[in-house]
């Protein structure tokens, strides 16, 4: 390779130019520009990502999320979002994405927290891999859950679900790594889980859920059916290890006669 002489004020104005930029003021040797180019271009994906975010979510006031999280474009590197999102209407907001977990703020709160103000979370999370639900759902404005979690198949855990006055078509249906999910409850009188629900595709729900889900059963409710996976009750309520008899059991038994008008049925 020949050589080249270069002349120093070419170095300086460089120098300058990158100082200008980074916001640093100390000076540069020749070996440092490179490490200081990149820290340029950093910056200006730095500044794409909070235009962009500044946009989308209209610096933090977007109520609206019909389907705006949609497809495999939306993943654990491209959902980043700069604000805390709020949303009144999360149909589809998730549907089909491959985000598998949704990031936390500098104190660790969710960066997605759902009003109790939300009318609709119809196919929220259909089709997504969101493994788990780190924020409480709230479906007393929506009344209803249509497919939120269908074909959510990696989703193992929700924090919690007001279901009051909530139907449940098809919310969990397809949903077999699910092992953890909680109601919210009052107390036995005011318990909000009023609708038909179907549990039957997550033979991994956990004790704690199954019991959790019967404990929120309205107990004024007639004519009524949980469905739960028979697998799920045998493993969870089972008298010794391996033996899987839950279902069985006078645990189970003793449980199921706390809601007498509810229909509880094993598939």
């Amino acid at each position: 390779m020949a050589k080249v002489v270069t002349d120093t004020k070419h170095y300086i104005a460089i120098a300058d130019a990158l100082r200008e930029k980074t916001g640093d003021t100390l000076l540069l040797k020749p070996s440092e520009m490179a490490t200081e180019v990149e820290k340029v271009y950093d910056a200006g994906k730095t500044k794409e990502w909070s235009d962009f975010w500044d946009e989308y979510l209209m610096k933090g006031t977007r109520q609206t999320f019909y389907a705006a999280f949609y497809g495999a474009g939306w993943n654990d590197k491209t959902f980043k979002p700069k604000y805390v999102i709020k949303p009144v209407n999360a149909q589809g907001m998730f549907n089909s994405s491959k985000i598998t977990t949704i990031p936390k703020d500098a104190k660790g709160a969710s960066m997605v927290q759902m009003p109790t103000t939300c009318t609709n979370m119809d196919y929220m999370f259909q089709g997504s891999t969101i493994k788990s639900i780190d924020f409480n759902i709230y479906g007393i404005s929506c009344q209803k859950m249509t497919a939120t979690f269908k074909n959510a198949l990696e989703l193992e855990s929700i924090r919690m679900i007001d279901a009051r006055g909530c139907t449940f078509i098809d919310t969990f249906l397809n949903t077999p790594k699910l092992k953890e999910v909680r109601f919210f409850k009052e107390n036995s009188v005011n318990a909000y889980i009023a609708e038909n629900i179907n549990f039957k595709w997550s033979p991994l729900l956990s004790k704690e859920s199954i019991v959790d889900i019967v404990d929120a059963l309205y107990e004024k409710t007639t004519g009524k059916t949980l469905t739960l996976s028979q697998v799920a009750v045998n493993n969870a309520f089972e008298t010794s290890t391996g033996s899987a008899d839950g279902s069985t059991s006078s645990e189970w038994l003793s449980l199921t006669q706390k809601r007498p008008t509810w229909t509880i049925s094993l598939v």
